[in-house]
């Protein structure tokens, strides 16, 4: 076998050691810093890095943005669990961002945060990206769906 090749073998295999030594130290300092914009940022230019495990940091610091962000941008995000966070917050406008914008976004949830509000201007850009078929999802008119929305009369 050629002297070169081995040693070049053994070099990218000293190599992926190193990356992934380096790797290591950036998920513990992610882990320390429990920052969602480091984990979203390491998420998104540090190959071989654990996605799950950064989407955990995100998840947990119940930031909306860099929820919304993780899901959108990172390839491998847990759409679900991401999405599960903004329902929670009730946020209108983080509900309907995920709703359009995120591949694999629960729509009818999202949808049924905007229904509870009674908020009528959030209902009418819902039913324009269903109507328009705008969403990421299979979601219809089909489904159970409230064009129009009057608050009760106790509110």
């Amino acid at each position: 076998m050629d002297t070169n090749l081995l040693i070049d073998e053994v070099e990218d295999s000293q190599q992926q050691l190193i990356r992934a030594e380096k790797t290591r130290r950036l998920e513990a300092l992610a882990s320390e810093t429990n920052d969602p914009n480091f984990a979203y940022y390491l998420a998104q230019n540090v190959d071989g890095i654990d996605i799950r495990f950064l989407g955990k940091i995100v998840i947990n610091s119940g930031n909306l943005k860099y929820n919304y962000y993780f899901a959108r941008d990172i390839l491998g995000a847990d759409v679900r669990a991401h999405g599960k966070v903004i329902i929670n917050s009730r946020n209108l406008i983080y509900n309907y961002r995920f709703a359009r914008g995120v591949k694999g976004a629960n729509i009818m949830a999202h949808h049924q945060v905007i229904i509870d509000s009674g908020d009528e201007k959030y209902n009418r850009l819902f039913d324009k990206i269903i109507q328009t078929n705008e969403c990421e999802d299979d979601y219809t008119t089909e489904t159970k769906h409230v064009k129009t929305l009057t608050k009760p009369k106790n509110f």
